[in-house]
């Protein structure tokens, strides 16, 4: 049996009330979850809330799950709506970049040494901030929540095609943020 095919399985005994499977979806959800909830909330009890307000919210869900998506994707948008509630409930728009997401981006797009410097995170978190939240979305879904391109684009209700060629976007918006940052001006000039 495929993962694809184990996890439809969960899903299915889930749905039907099973508490062993649901104990095994949880277990598979709730680290990403806790991290993306955690990268974008402050406070803890806070964080506590969220997560527990999307894990209710994905059971009540399962029942409904019909399997056009991949279940990450679908549990994944599930949260995503819990954070935006939680930021439209206090009259705020989420800010940070997730810390996770700046260590992640730099070993895959920078040289070990590079990394190593506290002014190259640095400079990586502020080309992070100047991105469309679109783009910074797509690079924390696929970097720091390590979806899959297809779970992507259940989260974001893309095509997979779209899904890869949102995050080669977004690559290279990062990277022109980030030569912006070391040279903002023509000529070097300041």
């Amino acid at each position: 049996m495929t993962e694809p095919d184990r996890i439809a399985t969960r899903v299915a005994a889930a749905a039907r009330g099973d508490a062993a499977a649901w104990k095994e979806l949880y277990g598979d959800l709730l680290p990403g979850v806790w991290r993306y909830v955690a990268s974008r909330i402050p406070r803890r009890t806070d964080v506590e809330d969220v997560v527990q307000e999307a894990f209710l919210a994905i059971v009540r869900a399962l029942p409904g799950y019909r399997e056009e998506g991949r279940f990450f994707g679908f549990a994944f948008t599930i949260v995503r709506q819990r954070v935006a509630e939680w930021f439209r409930a206090r009259g705020r728009a989420p800010e940070s970049v997730p810390a996770d997401l700046v260590e992640l981006i730099s070993r895959e797009e920078l040289p070990p040494e590079a990394f190593a410097r506290r002014e190259t995170r640095a400079l990586l978190r502020r080309a992070l901030l100047t991105l469309s939240p679109t783009h910074r979305e797509a690079l924390t879904l696929k970097y720091a929540e390590g979806l899959r391109f297809a779970d992507l684009a259940d989260t974001l209700r893309l095509s997979e095609a779209a899904a890869k060629s949102l995050v080669i976007r977004a690559k290279n918006a990062l990277r022109i943020a980030m030569a912006r940052e070391v040279d903002p001006a023509p000529g070097g000039e300041r």
